[in-house]
């Protein structure tokens, strides 16, 4: 799975959690500020990462939990792909 798959992914599951009702080509991936930007509170961002891990068959460290992680999907998918090459060495 390549960064495009895996960004692709987030957005969908982002759009599937939240239940914001956009479209899919309509959520701006670059936006820092995701959560707050689209009125999603905390409960819905802590779902958002556990479906993450699900999905990814990943578990995120607790010292990487922080805003930008939740907020900033790219970011995310660059932690998802190292925690993946990780997984696969482990």
């Amino acid at each position: 799975m390549n960064r495009i798959d895996i960004i692709n992914k987030l957005k969908k599951i982002f759009l599937e959690v939240t239940e914001i009702g956009l479209k899919f080509e309509d959520l701006d991936v670059n936006n820092d500020n995701l959560f707050e930007g689209y009125g999603v509170n905390s409960i819905v961002a802590l779902e958002y990462l556990i479906t993450v891990e699900d999905e990814f068959d990943i578990e995120i460290d607790d010292e990487y939990l922080d805003s930008r992680l939740v907020n900033n999907i790219p970011y995310l998918a660059d932690y998802i792909i190292k925690a993946m090459e990780k997984n696969h060495y482990d």
